[in-house]
C-alpha cells in the first residue's frame, strides 16, 4: 500500500504513470458482503485516492477508467476527515453516488458515509453530509449493531464537544424530516431499511443475504 500512497500523493507521478498504461481498475472484483478486507481489488485505487489524495488526484483516476462501483469513496473520504470534503462535495454534486450508499464491499463495515464520519469524530464531514440530505437515522445492524446517534455518543468519551455538536445536528435533520414527512427509509447496513416507527420496511433490493442496497429517501 506504501507505493501506491507514493503514486496517489504525487499527481505528477499519476499523470505519468498513466500516460504509460497504468490500470486503475487493476484486480478482482470483490464479492457482496466479503468476509475479509477487499484489498487490491476493483475499486480499492480510487477507494485509496479518495482518503489520501487531491480532488484533481481523483478526478483524473477517475476519468481514466477507475471503478468507482466498488471503491465506497465517498465511505473513504468521510472516514478520512475534512481535508477531503472537496472530494464529498465533487461525488455528491455530479450525483455519482448517493449520500446514504452502504459499504457493501468493505470490510469491516462502517454503514453509511455519515457513520463513517461519526465514528472518526468528523464535525464538519457530518455537517456536509447531513446538509446533502443523508438520513440521520442510519444505522447496522450486523456484523454489530450501532447507529448514527449511539455512535455520536460513544464520540463523547474521547471527544465531548464533537459528541454534542454532532448529537444536535442529527437531532435538528431528525426534526427537519420529520417535519417533512421524510422519516422513514431508514439505510440499514446488514438488514432491512426501516419505517418511520423502527420497524422492518421494504425488503433489501442489493440481491445479497445480510446487506442491504442504498435506500433512498422519500
Amino acid at each position: 500500500m506504501h507505493s501506491e500512497l507514493a503514486v496517489l500523493q504525487d499527481i505528477d507521478l499519476t499523470r505519468f504513470l498513466l500516460a504509460q498504461g497504468m490500470d486503475p481498475c487493476v484486480g478482482n472484483t470483490p464479492p457482496p458482503a466479503p468476509r475479509t478486507p477487499t484489498c487490491g481489488s476493483k475499486g480499492w485505487l480510487l477507494y485509496l485516492a479518495s482518503m489520501f489524495s487531491s480532488l484533481k488526484t481523483f478526478t483524473l483516476l477517475h476519468s481514466h477508467g477507475a471503478n468507482l462501483s466498488y471503491a465506497h469513496a465517498l465511505h473513504g473520504a468521510a472516514y478520512s476527515g475534512p481535508s477531503q470534503i472537496p472530494i464529498i462535495q465533487h461525488l455528491l454534486d455530479s450525483k455519482a453516488v448517493d449520500v446514504d450508499e452502504l459499504d457493501v464491499y468493505h470490510v469491516p463495515h462502517t454503514g453509511t458515509p455519515l457513520l463513517a464520519a461519526i465514528m472518526q469524530g468528523h464535525v464538519e464531514v457530518v455537517r456536509v453530509l447531513l446538509g446533502y440530505g443523508a438520513h440521520p437515522l442510519a444505522c447496522i445492524k450486523s456484523p454489530y449493531e450501532t447507529s448514527a446517534e449511539e455512535l455520536a455518543r460513544a464520540l463523547g468519551r474521547r471527544d465531548e464537544g464533537a459528541s454534542k455538536e454532532i448529537l444536535r445536528m442529527l437531532e435538528e435533520a431528525k426534526g427537519e424530516r420529520e417535519r417533512e414527512g421524510r422519516l422513514g427509509g431508514v439505510p440499514v447496513s446488514g438488514g432491512r431499511r426501516l419505517g418511520t416507527s423502527g420497524t422492518p420496511g421494504t425488503p433489501s433490493t442489493s440481491g445479497t443475504s445480510g446487506t442491504s442496497g442504498t435506500s433512498s429517501a422519500s
